[in-house]
């Protein structure tokens, strides 16, 4: 919990958005209950970057799967309760003058598309929201490789064109199609070992770029690829800077210890001087960034680490080097 919220409140434009929420929102509640009220107390309070986040009220407000009241230091998978809290705060904010309070910073668009290799070429794509990116790891080295991976195309064998009622084959893909200022990338750190029956953590070494660039990855490079800049496509991301396609490493949710027995922790940017912080449990310190492979990246062919004393990034946080006014949606 503690590694999730620290992490968001780094991020100026929730913090500031989530901070101005006005009273009239929460008429009619009961405070102790509204998780978006008692993180608004919780990023007002902080008053220092050496000083954690109070999270008991809001760790209150937050249910379990079992409706039960949370506690800051329940064992929880950081990506899950991000995800629960996402939801739970957007449903707060909805029909307000405050909806889109997650979207406005996290949310992008995938492009789901299937490729008839039909006569007419006649193909089908779909539009899907997405706040973070699940990304795997295993048997790759870095964020690049992983993306080449996630955009792969996938060869459907008979598939039925409706246009032309004909099977043929086709191309099933996915790519980005807008991408958010803030984008959070999730990382496959964990699996079921089907051969003792239980879930193991990849220790694989896997690097974070301090910087990354996007545009490979996006429906309209992968369609001028193809030769085929559809209407589809221009939608999408085309038309913008070279910059708009640049981010930069922000912020890293590290897994530490035993699978099943280990905590969260957060190393994070303060974007106002750009220096580093670790948030470990009660203690806050400086970081060197430099440090970032040792701490976070896993265990190389070299490494003399134990694994049980090894730790491995499970979310990062990039930010879009340029950040982008967010365009009001339009109803269809």
């Amino acid at each position: 919990m503690y590694s999730i919220i620290e992490q968001l409140y780094f991020v100026p434009s929730f913090r500031k958005d989530v901070i101005s929420i006005e009273d009239e929102v929460f008429k009619g509640k009961k405070l102790e209950d509204s998780v978006l009220y008692q993180l608004r107390e919780s990023f007002k309070a902080k008053d220092s970057i050496y000083k954690p986040l109070g999270l008991e009220s809001f760790a209150k407000a937050c249910r379990d799967i079992e409706g039960k009241p949370m506690k800051p230091t329940d064992q929880i998978d950081a990506v899950e309760f991000m995800n629960i809290l996402f939801e739970s705060l957007e449903n707060e904010v909805k029909a307000t003058k405050y909806e889109g309070l997650v979207k406005n910073s996290f949310k992008g668009l995938f492009s789901h598309e299937i490729l008839n290799k039909c006569a007419h070429n006649h193909n089908f794509s779909r539009d899907e929201e997405f706040l973070n990116i699940n990304l795997s790891v295993k048997n790759l080295k870095n964020i690049k490789e992983s993306l080449v991976q996630f955009i792969e195309e996938e060869t459907i064998e008979g598939y039925s064109c409706k246009t032309c009622e004909k099977k043929d084959d086709a191309l099933k893909r996915i790519s980005i199609k807008n991408s958010p200022n803030h984008l959070i990338l999730s990382l496959k750190r964990f699996e079921f070992d089907y051969n003792i029956f239980t879930n193991v953590m990849i220790l694989d070494y896997f690097e974070l770029p301090s910087t990354l660039n996007i545009k490979p990855f996006t429906q309209h490079e992968l369609s001028k690829k193809d030769g085929e800049v559809n209407e589809e496509s221009k939608n999408s991301d085309s038309e913008l800077s070279p910059s708009h396609f640049e981010y930069k490493l922000a912020g890293i949710i590290i897994y530490s210890g035993p699978m099943g027995s280990g905590l969260y922790y957060s190393i994070v940017q303060n974007r106002e001087d750009e220096s580093w912080y670790k948030y470990y449990q009660d203690k806050v310190s400086k970081f060197d960034p430099k440090d970032l492979p040792e701490e976070a990246f896993g265990i190389s062919k070299d490494s003399k680490s134990l694994p049980f004393k090894n730790n491995c990034a499970y979310v990062a946080f990039y930010d879009r080097i340029k950040p982008e006014k967010v365009k009001e949606e339009k109803e269809d």
